[in-house]
């Protein structure tokens, strides 16, 4: 019966648990997800992960090739982050807008990994002018049940943590020949935390049901040095956000941020 009326009026019953502060998956209204994280089980792979969040499921794997650099940056690696929403592919959701929301995810996190300082390419950098990395992040998602883009962050980050490059041989110009090895070293870590927005309601990491029903979504990601840790603030849908609640946010993501750095770091 209470499946029904969720159908039928999904609003509605949504209220009736907010009401009581709490969700119908029994959490608090500001309590996140627990991520389950498991790193190195892909290997066909140089690096992989996969990440639980609930229900959401996503699974990362990372490859890499030595190509020339470009002209205009001859001491800069590359990076390329490429997202497939599989689980979205669905008559609920159209083919194109797919497409759209995956392509926006994969350069979403691309430049964050690369603005928030958290991968320098020039570390990538193998021979000026002539080899660098080419590094390609591959990111599936398994299952989706709301907050996909916190999931596929987090997911990036611990594939990248498990990545490990092979030895590069260089022939110098006498003909000797010497190994270049070289590593991925994230120097930030880049911690998204995202809410949804029902009337007054403040919801921490919203499921998919959740999501079908807010009125905007805002992402707070953090990063592992805590004087200015801010890296981003990133919201959609057009319910306006006052300063206190901004503030009220950056408070709880910086508890889950935490929580998170420690669960990557094992």
């Amino acid at each position: 019966m209470a499946q029904v009326f969720a159908k039928i009026h999904p609003k509605e019953f949504f209220q009736k648990f907010f009401e009581k502060g709490v969700r119908p998956d029994n959490r608090k209204l500001d309590t996140f997800r627990k991520p389950k994280i498991l790193k190195g089980h892909i290997n066909s792979a140089i690096g992989s992960s996969t990440v639980r969040l609930g229900n959401t499921s996503v699974v990362s794997g990372v490859q890499a090739e030595v190509v020339v650099p470009d002209l205009n940056k001859p001491k800069m690696g590359k990076i390329q982050v490429n997202v497939e929403l599989t689980d979205l592919s669905s008559s609920k959701h159209s083919t194109e807008r797919v497409n759209e929301r995956s392509a926006a995810i994969s350069e979403y996190i691309e430049s964050t990994l690369i603005n928030t300082g958290t991968i320098n390419l020039e570390e990538l950098c193998i021979q000026e002018n002539e080899k660098v990395w080419m590094v390609y992040l591959d990111i599936y998602t398994l299952n989706c049940d709301g907050n996909i883009l916190d999931a596929c962050i987090i997911s990036a980050l611990a594939a990248l943590q498990n990545t490990t490059l092979d030895p590069v041989i260089i022939v110098g110009e006498n003909e000797e020949s010497k190994e270049i090895q070289k590593e991925i070293i994230l120097h930030n870590l880049p911690i998204p935390s995202s809410f949804g927005f029902f009337e007054d309601y403040i919801l921490a990491d919203p499921t998919a049901d959740e999501e079908e029903i807010i009125n905007s979504k805002l992402t707070i990601i953090l990063g592992k040095n805590n004087k200015k840790s801010i890296c981003d603030i990133y919201k959609t849908g057009s319910y306006p956000i006052s300063r206190k609640t901004i503030s009220k946010c950056i408070e709880l993501a910086k508890n889950r941020s935490k929580y998170v750095i420690k669960q990557l770091k094992n």
